[in-house]
């Protein structure tokens, strides 16, 4: 978000990782939809614990198209009838969206 001019701290050479400059806990609004959280300390976000299901549950635009599948157990994948694979054709899930639950399930 370009327009906050937030303080920013090099790189470090020895860890190439970022110096923390956070201090406080932080939630931004991104103009284009969705929100930033800037905590300090936090350096990365994992969903390993999380289950498939758990993980399509954090897609709050895939909500109206769960339990709508032909099938009761349908991954949203490759199986026929996708509700959600539907949505995702007709407009109604943006494919970036989509691309990112299939990364996040591990494909």
């Amino acid at each position: 978000i370009p327009d906050l001019n937030l303080r920013v701290n090099e790189i470090s050479t020895k860890s190439k990782l970022g110096k923390h400059t956070t201090t406080n806990t932080t939630l931004y609004h991104i103009p284009s939809g969705g929100d930033l959280i800037d905590s300090p300390g936090i350096r990365e976000f994992k969903l390993d614990e999380l289950t498939d299901k758990e993980i399509l549950s954090g897609f709050k635009e895939f909500k109206p198209f769960i339990g709508q599948c032909k099938f009761r157990n349908c991954a949203h994948i490759k199986e026929p009838k996708c509700a959600i694979k539907t949505a995702v054709e007709s407009g109604d899930i943006h494919p970036l969206r989509y691309a990112n639950y299939l990364e996040l399930i591990g494909l």
